[in-house]
């Protein structure tokens, strides 16, 4: 048997450190991405009036959010939020505030709603990235409340920048593409960011493909 040279040896080392090195990176940058925008994730609640057999009950309902601007304003879809009497929100600390439902798009499956606190109190906020330069491939993280699961991250791909749904499908808008994803969206991701690895928020979650496994769709962020 010949023994292998040390040029050899010392070839396949360098190989395996480079593999190590590479997977090493690739996970400082997801949890760096992570830590950047779970600070402003948001667990929502909202409460909504139901009438059932003549009688009214409340129904809680299971969303996501991200805050984006210091004062306590947030993201969150419109199909999440429309109709509520009011909203839980539970932040990163795991404090309970009540929120407002400032606003609602329902075209865009959008809804924007206010912390209620203390005036002049600040609150950490998600950085806005862009979506226009998304490419299929790239790597991203869906960050939100699978489930009623709070702070939960699910990691993927781009599987389609830009996916153009037809008229009468029910995840149609009249305003955008979809951002295809491989990252798990379930029920519960709703409103939550879809983030890349700068951390920055390039899409927000909303929908996922009945019967399929991991097809999900974000809202592009521009």
């Amino acid at each position: 048997m010949i023994a292998p040279s040390k040029a050899f040896v010392a070839a396949l080392a360098l190989i395996f450190l480079a593999g190590c090195a590479t997977t090493g990176l690739s996970e400082r940058a997801v949890l760096t991405a992570k830590d950047r925008v779970a600070p402003a994730l948001v667990h929502i609640r909202p409460v909504k009036e139901v009438f059932a057999e003549g009688q009214r009950r409340e129904m809680v309902v299971v969303g996501s959010g991200f805050i984006i601007r210091s004062d306590g304003y947030i993201v969150t879809n419109e199909h999440v939020a429309s109709e509520a009497d009011y909203v839980r929100c539970v932040l990163s600390n795991n404090e309970q505030l009540e929120a407002k439902v400032v606003g609602i798009d329902p075209d865009i499956d959008i809804a924007v709603l206010k912390l209620v606190a203390e005036e002049g109190r600040t609150f950490p906020t998600a950085k806005m990235g862009a979506s226009a330069s998304l490419t299929a491939g790239q790597t991203v993280l869906a960050l939100g409340s699978p489930h009623g699961l709070a702070r939960s991250v699910s990691r993927g791909i781009i599987s389609v920048p830009n996916r153009y749904l037809a008229a009468g499908d029910e995840m149609a808008s009249n305003y955008h593409n979809w951002i295809q994803t491989d990252a798990a969206i379930n029920r519960g991701n709703s409103g939550g960011p879809l983030v890349d690895l700068r951390g920055e928020v390039v899409g927000i979650n909303t929908r996922k493909l009945a019967f399929a496994d991991n097809v999900g769709f974000a809202i592009p962020i521009d």
